[in-house]
């Protein structure tokens, strides 16, 4: 779907383009959308938006009038940011903590709430459930 390694993929709000990011490297990029069933070349990539870091690779999500992601500024705490939809204007809506470790966003389809993961502590336990019969 993507001329050369792609990660994290999903459609723009337009349905005109295939936006993602790619293994290891910054940036967010994007492929115009094609008919594959039509045997055309595939279309070549467009880096969308350079400033996402390798990190946050699935801190993005496509919005109407651009992409709200996690903007890093260098030796700043993270940013909750918007780019437009070229990906050239590009403004900040809040401050993260400077430890910050989301694993994905989502926009409400009426686009009013962007929902996402944050890693608050590091701990975790595993727990083993024994579902139990009742006799009949």
């Amino acid at each position: 779907m993507t001329p050369g390694a792609g990660s994290n993929a999903r459609e723009s709000v337009d349905g005109r383009h295939l936006l993602f990011t790619k293994p290891g490297l910054r940036g967010l990029w994007r492929v115009p959308r094609q008919d594959w069933s039509q045997a055309i070349p595939a279309a070549q990539e467009q880096l969308l938006l350079a400033g996402l870091a390798p990190e946050d690779s699935s801190n993005w999500a496509p919005a109407r009038d651009g992409v709200y992601f996690v903007r890093r500024p260098q030796g700043k705490a993270p940013r909750l940011a918007h780019a437009d939809a070229d990906g050239g204007n590009v403004t900040d809506i809040a401050p993260l903590p400077s430890g910050f470790e989301g694993w994905g966003f989502d926009l409400s389809p009426d686009q009013t709430q962007l929902v996402f993961s944050e890693m608050t502590l590091r701990e975790s336990d595993l727990r083993l459930a024994v579902p139990r019969t009742t006799a009949q």
